[in-house]
Protein backbone atom coordinates (compact mmCIF):
# COMPACT_ATOMS: atom_id res chain seq x y z
CA UNK A 1 0.00 0.00 0.00
CA UNK A 2 0.99 3.66 -0.24
CA UNK A 3 3.77 4.91 1.68
CA UNK A 4 4.18 9.02 2.63
CA UNK A 5 6.95 11.01 2.98
CA UNK A 6 5.38 12.62 5.55
CA UNK A 7 7.49 14.90 8.23
CA UNK A 8 4.94 17.80 9.12
CA UNK A 9 2.03 15.31 7.85
CA UNK A 10 1.15 13.10 10.76
CA UNK A 11 -0.17 9.99 10.34
CA UNK A 12 -4.16 10.33 12.35
CA UNK A 13 -4.79 7.39 14.01
CA UNK A 14 -7.18 4.92 12.93
CA UNK A 15 -10.88 5.63 14.20
CA UNK A 16 -13.01 3.64 14.87
CA UNK A 17 -15.68 4.30 11.86
CA UNK A 18 -16.07 6.09 8.81
CA UNK A 19 -18.50 6.85 6.62
CA UNK A 20 -17.34 7.18 3.07
CA UNK A 21 -19.35 9.12 0.00
CA UNK A 22 -19.54 6.59 -2.96
CA UNK A 23 -19.39 8.67 -6.03
CA UNK A 24 -21.80 6.04 -7.80
CA UNK A 25 -24.04 2.93 -7.00
CA UNK A 26 -22.38 0.18 -5.00
CA UNK A 27 -20.32 -2.67 -6.55
CA UNK A 28 -22.67 -5.81 -6.97
CA UNK A 29 -22.41 -8.16 -3.96
CA UNK A 30 -21.30 -5.23 -1.10
CA UNK A 31 -23.72 -5.58 1.27
CA UNK A 32 -23.83 -5.25 5.01
CA UNK A 33 -20.83 -7.24 7.22
CA UNK A 34 -18.68 -7.72 4.20
CA UNK A 35 -15.09 -7.62 5.11
CA UNK A 36 -13.05 -5.03 3.15
CA UNK A 37 -9.54 -4.19 2.51
CA UNK A 38 -8.04 -0.50 2.43
CA UNK A 39 -7.77 0.37 -1.29
CA UNK A 40 -10.85 -2.40 -2.41
CA UNK A 41 -13.03 -1.08 -4.57
CA UNK A 42 -16.39 0.42 -3.38
CA UNK A 43 -17.68 2.22 -6.32
CA UNK A 44 -17.38 3.31 -9.64
CA UNK A 45 -18.03 6.76 -11.01
CA UNK A 46 -21.09 7.71 -12.28
CA UNK A 47 -19.57 11.16 -13.78
CA UNK A 48 -16.75 11.49 -16.11
CA UNK A 49 -15.68 14.37 -13.74
CA UNK A 50 -15.56 11.99 -10.53
CA UNK A 51 -13.06 9.32 -9.67
CA UNK A 52 -13.90 5.57 -8.38
CA UNK A 53 -13.77 5.13 -4.56
CA UNK A 54 -12.02 2.40 -2.28
CA UNK A 55 -12.15 1.73 1.23
CA UNK A 56 -9.99 3.32 3.24
CA UNK A 57 -8.85 0.98 5.83
CA UNK A 58 -9.50 -2.02 6.20
CA UNK A 59 -12.94 -3.46 8.40
CA UNK A 60 -16.10 -4.18 8.02
CA UNK A 61 -19.12 -2.92 5.72
CA UNK A 62 -22.13 -2.29 8.46
CA UNK A 63 -24.19 -0.16 6.27
CA UNK A 64 -24.96 0.91 3.08
CA UNK A 65 -27.69 3.85 2.18
CA UNK A 66 -27.85 5.35 -0.83
CA UNK A 67 -24.28 6.63 -1.28
CA UNK A 68 -22.81 6.36 1.88
CA UNK A 69 -21.22 3.54 3.05
CA UNK A 70 -20.89 2.92 6.67
CA UNK A 71 -17.37 0.96 7.18
CA UNK A 72 -16.14 0.19 11.12
CA UNK A 73 -12.85 0.23 11.29
CA UNK A 74 -10.93 -3.07 12.45
CA UNK A 75 -7.51 -3.56 10.99
CA UNK A 76 -7.44 -7.79 11.79
CA UNK A 77 -10.11 -7.63 8.99
CA UNK A 78 -9.47 -7.90 5.37
CA UNK A 79 -11.54 -8.86 1.99
CA UNK A 80 -10.04 -8.29 -1.58
CA UNK A 81 -7.21 -6.37 -0.93
CA UNK A 82 -6.63 -4.56 -4.57
CA UNK A 83 -3.35 -5.37 -7.21
CA UNK A 84 -1.02 -2.44 -7.92
CA UNK A 85 -1.51 -0.23 -11.67
CA UNK A 86 1.13 1.02 -13.16
CA UNK A 87 0.96 3.85 -14.72
CA UNK A 88 4.29 4.15 -16.08
CA UNK A 89 3.40 3.82 -19.64
CA UNK A 90 0.66 6.07 -19.91
CA UNK A 91 -0.04 8.99 -21.58
CA UNK A 92 -3.30 11.34 -22.53
CA UNK A 93 -6.76 10.04 -22.10
CA UNK A 94 -5.04 6.02 -21.15
CA UNK A 95 -3.79 8.26 -17.95
CA UNK A 96 -6.00 10.00 -16.88
CA UNK A 97 -8.51 6.75 -16.85
CA UNK A 98 -6.11 4.91 -14.73
CA UNK A 99 -5.59 7.72 -12.47
CA UNK A 100 -9.78 7.42 -12.03
CA UNK A 101 -9.02 4.00 -11.38
CA UNK A 102 -6.88 4.91 -8.20
CA UNK A 103 -8.85 7.08 -6.53
CA UNK A 104 -7.48 10.43 -8.37
CA UNK A 105 -10.12 12.99 -8.81
CA UNK A 106 -10.29 14.07 -12.69
CA UNK A 107 -8.43 17.33 -13.70
CA UNK A 108 -9.82 19.67 -15.86
CA UNK A 109 -7.77 20.22 -19.13
CA UNK A 110 -6.21 23.65 -20.20
CA UNK A 111 -8.09 25.87 -22.53
CA UNK A 112 -6.77 25.35 -26.34
CA UNK A 113 -3.13 27.07 -26.40
CA UNK A 114 -2.89 27.33 -22.46
CA UNK A 115 -0.35 26.22 -20.36
CA UNK A 116 -1.01 24.57 -17.56
CA UNK A 117 -0.41 26.22 -14.29
CA UNK A 118 1.04 24.89 -11.14
CA UNK A 119 -0.05 27.55 -8.41
CA UNK A 120 1.90 26.51 -5.29
CA UNK A 121 0.42 29.79 -3.12
CA UNK A 122 -1.69 29.44 -0.21
CA UNK A 123 -5.44 30.34 -1.97
CA UNK A 124 -6.75 31.60 1.20
CA UNK A 125 -6.56 31.94 5.04
CA UNK A 126 -6.87 28.40 6.86
CA UNK A 127 -5.59 26.39 4.06
CA UNK A 128 -1.82 26.51 4.84
CA UNK A 129 -1.43 22.90 3.95
CA UNK A 130 -0.86 23.98 0.48
CA UNK A 131 2.43 25.42 1.42
CA UNK A 132 3.27 22.98 4.04
CA UNK A 133 2.97 20.33 1.19
CA UNK A 134 5.06 22.17 -1.22
CA UNK A 135 7.86 21.83 1.33
CA UNK A 136 7.21 18.78 3.66
CA UNK A 137 5.45 16.18 0.46
CA UNK A 138 8.35 17.59 -2.36
CA UNK A 139 9.07 14.17 -3.88
CA UNK A 140 5.75 13.40 -4.02
CA UNK A 141 4.69 16.50 -5.80
CA UNK A 142 7.43 16.47 -7.65
CA UNK A 143 6.13 13.15 -9.30
CA UNK A 144 2.83 14.30 -9.68
CA UNK A 145 4.59 17.35 -11.66
CA UNK A 146 5.93 15.43 -13.93
CA UNK A 147 2.37 13.36 -14.41
CA UNK A 148 1.22 16.53 -16.08
CA UNK A 149 3.28 16.20 -18.77
CA UNK A 150 2.28 12.89 -19.95
CA UNK A 151 -1.44 13.90 -19.37
CA UNK A 152 -1.04 16.69 -21.63
CA UNK A 153 2.23 16.27 -23.63
CA UNK A 154 1.82 19.33 -25.43
CA UNK A 155 1.32 21.83 -22.90
CA UNK A 156 4.02 24.64 -21.26
CA UNK A 157 4.01 23.83 -17.35
CA UNK A 158 4.10 27.12 -15.17
CA UNK A 159 4.79 27.31 -11.73
CA UNK A 160 3.18 30.37 -9.81
CA UNK A 161 5.47 30.87 -6.58
CA UNK A 162 5.64 32.98 -3.61
CA UNK A 163 8.91 34.81 -3.27
CA UNK A 164 10.65 32.31 -0.78
CA UNK A 165 9.35 29.34 -2.86
CA UNK A 166 11.93 26.40 -4.16
CA UNK A 167 10.40 25.54 -7.76
CA UNK A 168 10.05 21.98 -8.49
CA UNK A 169 12.32 22.59 -11.93
CA UNK A 170 9.84 21.21 -14.27
CA UNK A 171 8.47 24.26 -15.74
CA UNK A 172 8.89 27.85 -16.24
CA UNK A 173 8.82 29.81 -12.88
CA UNK A 174 6.59 32.31 -12.22
CA UNK A 175 7.10 34.66 -8.96
CA UNK A 176 3.94 36.67 -6.86
CA UNK A 177 3.79 38.81 -3.99
CA UNK A 178 0.37 38.15 -4.43
CA UNK A 179 -2.11 38.45 -1.07
CA UNK A 180 -5.43 37.20 -0.89
CA UNK A 181 -7.82 37.13 -2.94
CA UNK A 182 -5.58 37.32 -5.92
CA UNK A 183 -3.93 33.92 -4.53
CA UNK A 184 -7.15 32.20 -5.51
CA UNK A 185 -6.77 29.89 -8.68
CA UNK A 186 -9.29 31.75 -10.74
CA UNK A 187 -7.54 35.07 -10.26
CA UNK A 188 -3.96 33.21 -10.51
CA UNK A 189 -5.12 32.23 -13.73
CA UNK A 190 -6.62 35.96 -14.85
CA UNK A 191 -3.40 37.55 -13.80
CA UNK A 192 -1.18 35.52 -15.45
CA UNK A 193 -3.52 34.59 -19.16
CA UNK A 194 -5.38 37.91 -18.51
CA UNK A 195 -8.78 35.38 -19.07
CA UNK A 196 -11.64 34.89 -16.28
CA UNK A 197 -12.43 31.16 -16.08
CA UNK A 198 -14.88 30.29 -14.05
CA UNK A 199 -13.80 26.72 -14.31
CA UNK A 200 -9.65 27.22 -13.73
CA UNK A 201 -8.75 24.57 -16.45
CA UNK A 202 -5.43 23.69 -16.51
CA UNK A 203 -4.77 25.23 -13.07
CA UNK A 204 -3.32 22.67 -10.25
CA UNK A 205 -2.72 22.70 -6.71
CA UNK A 206 -0.18 21.02 -4.37
CA UNK A 207 -3.69 18.89 -3.24
CA UNK A 208 -3.93 17.94 -6.75
CA UNK A 209 -0.31 17.21 -7.22
CA UNK A 210 0.14 14.84 -4.22
CA UNK A 211 -2.98 12.50 -5.11
CA UNK A 212 -1.17 12.26 -8.61
CA UNK A 213 1.99 11.22 -6.82
CA UNK A 214 1.03 8.79 -4.63
CA UNK A 215 -1.26 7.29 -7.31
CA UNK A 216 2.13 6.88 -9.71
CA UNK A 217 4.52 6.28 -6.99
CA UNK A 218 2.52 3.21 -5.60
CA UNK A 219 0.30 1.99 -8.42
CA UNK A 220 -2.32 1.56 -5.25
CA UNK A 221 -5.84 3.72 -4.67
CA UNK A 222 -5.62 7.12 -3.15
CA UNK A 223 -7.22 6.84 -0.25
CA UNK A 224 -6.06 9.52 2.14
CA UNK A 225 -5.77 13.18 2.07
CA UNK A 226 -3.58 16.17 3.37
CA UNK A 227 -5.06 18.21 5.35
CA UNK A 228 -5.03 21.16 8.20
CA UNK A 229 -6.71 20.85 10.94
CA UNK A 230 -6.46 24.11 13.13
CA UNK A 231 -3.00 25.14 11.85
CA UNK A 232 -1.60 21.60 12.20
CA UNK A 233 -1.32 18.50 9.75
CA UNK A 234 -2.11 15.09 9.05
CA UNK A 235 -2.57 12.41 7.15
CA UNK A 236 -6.67 11.58 7.59
CA UNK A 237 -8.23 8.53 5.96
CA UNK A 238 -11.12 9.72 3.46
CA UNK A 239 -14.72 9.42 5.68
CA UNK A 240 -13.26 10.49 8.57
CA UNK A 241 -15.53 11.85 10.58
CA UNK A 242 -15.87 15.45 11.79
CA UNK A 243 -17.06 13.94 15.23
CA UNK A 244 -14.07 11.98 15.18
CA UNK A 245 -11.79 15.29 14.09
CA UNK A 246 -13.00 17.01 17.24
CA UNK A 247 -12.18 13.50 19.50
CA UNK A 248 -8.93 13.72 18.53
CA UNK A 249 -7.68 16.86 18.62
CA UNK A 250 -9.50 17.95 21.58
CA UNK A 251 -11.19 21.00 19.61
CA UNK A 252 -14.46 21.58 21.56
CA UNK A 253 -16.56 24.67 20.17
CA UNK A 254 -18.27 26.84 22.39
CA UNK A 255 -21.39 28.32 22.16
CA UNK A 256 -21.69 30.71 19.00
CA UNK A 257 -18.30 29.32 17.64
CA UNK A 258 -18.39 28.58 13.72
CA UNK A 259 -16.87 25.04 12.36
CA UNK A 260 -15.65 25.71 8.59
CA UNK A 261 -14.88 23.42 6.08
CA UNK A 262 -12.38 24.56 4.02
CA UNK A 263 -10.84 28.52 4.51
CA UNK A 264 -12.00 30.77 6.27
CA UNK A 265 -13.00 32.69 3.47
CA UNK A 266 -15.25 31.03 1.50
CA UNK A 267 -15.66 27.45 3.63
CA UNK A 268 -18.71 26.24 4.53
CA UNK A 269 -20.11 25.72 8.16
CA UNK A 270 -20.35 22.20 9.51
CA UNK A 271 -23.85 20.79 9.40
CA UNK A 272 -23.38 17.66 10.78
CA UNK A 273 -20.70 16.17 12.76
CA UNK A 274 -21.97 12.45 12.02
CA UNK A 275 -20.58 12.88 8.14
CA UNK A 276 -17.46 11.71 6.66
CA UNK A 277 -14.99 14.15 5.07
CA UNK A 278 -14.99 13.39 1.14
CA UNK A 279 -12.65 14.15 -1.46
CA UNK A 280 -12.44 17.67 -1.52
CA UNK A 281 -12.13 18.07 1.81
CA UNK A 282 -8.83 20.19 2.31
CA UNK A 283 -9.18 21.97 6.14
CA UNK A 284 -10.91 22.67 9.49
CA UNK A 285 -11.26 25.37 11.04
CA UNK A 286 -12.84 27.00 14.05
CA UNK A 287 -14.23 30.72 14.35
CA UNK A 288 -14.53 32.18 17.61
CA UNK A 289 -17.86 33.68 18.61
CA UNK A 290 -15.69 37.01 19.57
CA UNK A 291 -15.20 37.70 16.07
CA UNK A 292 -18.75 38.01 14.61
CA UNK A 293 -20.31 41.16 14.68
CA UNK A 294 -23.38 40.73 17.02
CA UNK A 295 -25.55 42.34 14.15
CA UNK A 296 -24.91 44.55 10.67
CA UNK A 297 -25.77 47.94 10.58
CA UNK A 298 -27.26 50.09 7.92
CA UNK A 299 -25.63 50.74 4.34
CA UNK A 300 -23.30 54.07 4.73
CA UNK A 301 -23.59 53.75 0.88
CA UNK A 302 -19.71 54.25 0.65
CA UNK A 303 -19.69 51.45 -2.13
CA UNK A 304 -16.42 50.09 -0.55
CA UNK A 305 -17.85 46.30 -0.72
CA UNK A 306 -17.51 46.98 -4.44
CA UNK A 307 -13.87 48.61 -4.76
CA UNK A 308 -13.20 45.50 -2.58
CA UNK A 309 -14.23 43.30 -5.18
CA UNK A 310 -11.67 41.46 -7.02
CA UNK A 311 -14.78 41.13 -10.59
CA UNK A 312 -15.90 45.10 -10.19
CA UNK A 313 -19.38 43.33 -9.47
CA UNK A 314 -22.33 45.66 -8.14
CA UNK A 315 -21.98 44.32 -4.88
CA UNK A 316 -23.84 48.02 -3.63
CA UNK A 317 -26.75 47.71 -5.12
CA UNK A 318 -27.48 44.56 -3.17
CA UNK A 319 -25.83 46.13 0.01
CA UNK A 320 -27.48 48.87 -0.44
CA UNK A 321 -31.44 47.51 -0.04
CA UNK A 322 -33.37 46.99 3.19
CA UNK A 323 -33.36 43.47 4.31
CA UNK A 324 -37.10 42.89 3.15
CA UNK A 325 -35.93 43.94 -0.29
CA UNK A 326 -32.85 41.70 -1.11
CA UNK A 327 -34.72 38.52 -2.42
CA UNK A 328 -37.04 40.47 -5.43
CA UNK A 329 -33.14 42.63 -5.63
CA UNK A 330 -30.92 38.95 -5.76
CA UNK A 331 -32.95 37.91 -8.64
CA UNK A 332 -33.01 40.84 -10.37
CA UNK A 333 -29.09 41.10 -10.19
CA UNK A 334 -28.60 37.12 -10.87
CA UNK A 335 -27.03 37.24 -14.43
CA UNK A 336 -24.28 40.27 -12.87
CA UNK A 337 -23.58 38.30 -9.62
CA UNK A 338 -23.23 34.54 -10.89
CA UNK A 339 -19.19 35.17 -11.48
CA UNK A 340 -19.11 35.54 -7.59
CA UNK A 341 -16.46 34.00 -5.84
CA UNK A 342 -17.47 33.58 -2.64
CA UNK A 343 -13.64 35.78 -1.58
CA UNK A 344 -15.90 37.70 1.34
CA UNK A 345 -13.72 40.88 0.41
CA UNK A 346 -16.92 42.66 -0.01
CA UNK A 347 -18.06 41.70 3.12
CA UNK A 348 -14.78 42.48 5.31
CA UNK A 349 -14.89 46.09 3.44
CA UNK A 350 -18.00 47.16 4.84
CA UNK A 351 -17.93 49.26 7.69
CA UNK A 352 -21.58 48.20 9.04
CA UNK A 353 -20.81 44.50 8.54
CA UNK A 354 -23.33 43.54 6.43
CA UNK A 355 -23.18 39.24 5.51
CA UNK A 356 -22.82 40.46 2.11
CA UNK A 357 -21.96 37.24 0.57
CA UNK A 358 -24.82 35.22 2.04
CA UNK A 359 -26.32 37.84 -0.20
CA UNK A 360 -25.04 37.35 -3.28
CA UNK A 361 -25.75 33.62 -2.37
CA UNK A 362 -29.23 34.54 -3.21
CA UNK A 363 -28.91 35.45 -6.40
CA UNK A 364 -26.30 32.87 -7.62
CA UNK A 365 -27.86 29.65 -9.67
CA UNK A 366 -27.51 26.76 -7.64
CA UNK A 367 -24.98 25.27 -10.13
CA UNK A 368 -22.16 27.65 -9.39
CA UNK A 369 -22.83 28.40 -5.64
CA UNK A 370 -22.03 24.60 -5.81
CA UNK A 371 -18.67 25.05 -7.55
CA UNK A 372 -17.22 27.40 -5.74
CA UNK A 373 -17.66 26.45 -2.41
Amino acid sequence: MPSFDAIVFKAWPAPKELSVELSGPALQGLKRGRTLSQGQLLSLASSPFLSDVHAPLNGRLISLIGLRAQIEVDPNLSGLPPSPISLDNLFGKELEDGLKKLGVEPLLAPELGDPVIISALVPQPGLEAAEALWVDQRSTLEVGAAVLKRLWPDRELVEVLSPSQEPLGLGRVERYKATYPLTLPILVKRTLLGSLDLLKRGVVEPWDLWALGVAVRSGYPVTHLPVSINKSYYLVPLGLKISSILSQVNLRPMRRDVLVLGGLMSGRPVARLDRGLGKNFRALNLIKAALFSDRPGPCRYCRLCRLACPLDLPINILASQPLSLWPQTAAKLGSLLDGCLSCACCALACPSRRPLVDFVGLAKPQGLKGRHL
